[in-house]
């Protein structure tokens, strides 16, 4: 089986990092060696689903943590067995599979326990008495499977042993004071003493050596109600191993029972793992079927999550747990972050307006046809990230992509920006918190933390009512002391230009300086719609 790797753009993803991840993991599915699945770090958002309905094209699906979980372990996917089978079934598959430990299932195949070879051990040790086969409540069709034998007459589906074992002699004054009712008598071939053991009420006879039983003995049995078992074993060893036959229920271990499901994740296991008396652990589905079973060693050897990373190279812009994660590529389109890999990476990084521009340069670069489908997400994510071409981010690279993409799409891409960007400014249906984290990244510069979102709509008017409503929940979010100042970006597309609304102790004063530009509350900053080459660069400057 072929490893994954999760294709993903940064949280709160826009349209090019929805659209670049689905493009990219297309084209790495023709080329590459894994598995490589399209994913998202957050909500879409209304212009993305736009996008993906246009283009008939499915969600990807979330991914909101890339630290290893039990499911990228190579555990054992081990089978249990039933707590009525006989514990030598246990003791068997413990030797053919070399662990030290079974998990125990109930009739659904829930995990109820766990039976060790030193559980094991302790039921050859305590089940020596003639009583033992009572007390544990062993089943018959166990007794015929441990002596491997063969039911001549009578029932034991559903029937439990109820009477001491004895070996029979060759005395019938020794057989006649040892022999009760309900007693399992084992014996050989000596007719006196096989119908005397069932005059005395025996339930059952143990015919050791493959001892025949002619009609008059099985017609004996049948009134008396007695089970005949023949098997080819002698009575010594019969006696030896027939204690083996108490179910496995009798000897597991089932309080404070240590089980995990696929989806917890490794570091949160390994102290408790550390401090279990067993080595293999129980791995169960949500409701509480057996999947396997994981050791220590299983949990030192799971190989991080593999992941690309589009249209970002931060990991803190990205999902959960991304330190932890192998990074294998970089696309992108943004300037270089901290990022840090252990092994050396495929790594593009362009000056273009959108990270689907590079993507369709690889399919080219690779002589891969790109679908109908494909083009029009890569299309749609280069008009968004340029703002139609209006953003100077844009490059003739850009434009030129756009032509032919347009073209396998099958779309007028200029009528088809205009809708896109309606759907982006459809408000209506969402809260002020999913607005304003539409479009919303972390920054750091020197000691300073921040944040910078943008609102993008075709109608000013749109903008001018949520204003006061984002900018309270600016100073909200100040509040809570994550960050030291937050920038938002009202973008009015058609006219090219944004308000920068400001929240944070020195804000405002931060973005007059970076601007060069007065006002009170906010700043009207004419020519200006790209966060990446117009509000960052400005505003790390001024940060220095």
């Amino acid at each position: 089986m072929k490893d994954k790797v999760y294709v993903v753009g940064h949280r709160n993803p826009d349209t090019d990092s929805i659209c670049s991840a689905l493009s990219y993991a297309y084209l790495k599915n023709r080329i590459g060696e894994f598995e490589y699945l399209p994913m998202r770090a957050g909500e879409i958002s209304p212009e993305t689903k736009f996008v993906l309905e246009h283009f008939n094209v499915e969600e990807p699906k979330l991914l909101t943590d890339l630290r290893s979980q039990i499911k990228d372990a190579d555990y054992r996917k081990t089978k249990g067995v039933h707590k009525d089978e006989p514990i030598s079934r246990a003791w068997r598959i413990l030797g053919e599979a070399d662990i030290s430990s079974l998990p125990v299932v109930d009739g659904k195949n829930r995990v109820i326990g766990i039976i060790s070879l030193g559980d094991i051990t302790k039921s050859f040790i305590k089940s020596c008495d003639s009583m033992a086969l009572v007390r544990e409540k062993t089943p018959y069709e166990n007794v015929v499977e441990v002596l491997d034998g063969t039911v001549i007459c009578g029932e034991v589906e559903n029937r439990t042993i109820e009477g001491r074992v004895v070996v029979a002699g060759s005395s019938t004054n020794t057989v006649d004071k040892l022999i009760d009712e309900n007693s399992v008598v084992i014996l050989a071939d000596n007719r006196e003493i096989q119908k005397l053991a069932m005059e005395r009420g025996a339930r059952c006879l143990i015919l050791c050596l493959n001892s025949d039983a002619d009609e008059s003995l099985v017609a004996l049995a049948k009134k008396k109600k007695c089970v005949l078992i023949k098997t080819e074993k002698d009575t010594f060893t019969v006696s030896r191993i027939i204690s083996q036959s108490v179910p496995i229920e009798s000897y597991m271990v089932a309080k404070n029972l240590i089980k995990f499901q696929e989806d917890e994740f490794i570091v949160d296991i390994k102290p408790v793992v550390a401090e279990g008396k067993h080595r293999y652990f129980p791995v169960i589905d949500e409701k509480g079927r057996l999947l396997g079973m994981l050791s220590r060693n299983d949990i030192v050897n799971t190989q991080k999550k593999k992941v690309i990373m589009v249209d970002h190279n931060e990991r803190r812009q990205g999902v959960t747990g991304m330190m932890e994660a192998q990074v294998i590529e970089i696309l992108d389109h943004h300037k270089i972050g901290n990022i840090n890999t252990v092994y050396p990476i495929f790594y593009r990084n362009r000056q273009y307006g959108c990270t689907c521009t590079i993507v369709y340069q690889l399919f080219k670069e690779n002589n891969v046809k790109i679908p109908k489908d494909i083009a029009g997400l890569m299309c749609s994510a280069i008009l968004s990230d340029t703002l139609m071409f209006k953003s100077p981010t844009c490059t003739p690279v850009d434009k030129a992509a756009v032509l032919e993409l347009a073209q396998t799409a099958e779309i007028e891409y200029e009528k088809y920006a205009m809708d896109m960007f309606s759907a982006a400014s459809d408000f209506a249906s969402k809260s002020i918190d999913e607005i304003f984290n539409l479009d919303y990244k972390k920054f750091q510069s020197g000691e300073i933390a921040y944040g910078v979102g943008q609102v993008s709509s075709v109608s000013r008017a749109e903008l001018d009512n949520l204003k006061g409503k984002l900018q309270e929940y600016m100073e909200k979010n100040i509040e809570r002391g994550e960050l030291n100042m937050i920038f938002l970006m009202l973008t009015d597309i058609l006219d090219e230009s944004t308000e920068l609304l400001c929240a944070g102790s020195g804000a405002i004063e931060m973005a007059r300086r970076a601007f060069n530009t007065e006002g009170k509350d906010s700043l009207m900053l004419a020519d200006t719609v790209s966060r990446k080459k117009q509000i960052i660069p400005a505003l790390s400057e001024a940060m220095q």
